[in-house]
């Protein structure tokens, strides 16, 4: 049987006992690949359904296996760390968790690094973490909304940084738009054809 970079198969999503999303099947051998739908279709939903965070029934294979959740990476638009630690903090945390340093792709470490977190603004915040997520070994990367807070010059920077990560691990991204990713990602998924209302 044919391998496939991504083979989501019959999946299934519930919160709360309610069913969010069913029957998703994404065969896939282009990288990036891209879940787009307008709020509330459940992309966000789905990228923490593949990130094992939230449980689902169904298939999910990577490259012809399944992934451990230490082998996966994930951005959540609005994920809120603890505010009262430093950029530094941040760093420093994650050097001696995965024993390697941030990238910092973004250059926001010299000009931020003894400001609280909770001082940032929302574009620095969302670069932050967009650093440490994909600092993190990982096998497969997944990233929500990626160029919302971002300024012109960090959208290319971020873009340039996926196309070499495809390269090497799998990417998933969302967006509520085709046109707002579509220099990056290679296949699109609206995400409301599996949506059960």
């Amino acid at each position: 049987m044919q391998t496939h970079l991504i083979e989501i198969r019959n999946l299934t999503v519930k919160r709360g006992g309610t069913t969010i999303l069913e029957n998703v099947n994404i065969i896939e051998d282009n990288n990036p690949t891209c879940l787009v739908g307008n709020n509330g279709t459940g992309k966000t939903t789905l990228l923490l359904a593949i990130a094992k965070i939230i449980p689902a029934n169904g298939e999910m294979k990577f490259a012809g296996r399944e992934l451990g959740q230490e082998e996966i990476s994930f951005y959540v638009e609005g994920m809120d760390p603890y505010g009262h630690l430093t950029v530094n903090d941040y760093y420093d945390l994650f050097k001696n968790l995965y024993k390697t340093n941030v990238k910092d792709i973004f250059g926001i470490y010299d000009k931020w690094k003894n400001t609280r977190f909770s001082k940032l603004s929302q574009g620095t915040k969302k670069k932050l973490l967009l650093e440490l997520i994909i600092s993190q070994p990982h096998r497969l990367l997944l990233i929500d909304e990626p160029y919302a807070n971002l300024d012109d010059e960090s959208k290319k920077t971020l873009t340039s940084y996926i196309m070499d990560e495809a390269e090497k691990n799998i990417v998933i991204l969302t967006s509520p738009s085709k046109e707002l990713v579509s220099e990056v990602c290679r296949s699109f998924y609206d995400v409301a054809r599996w949506r059960v209302y």
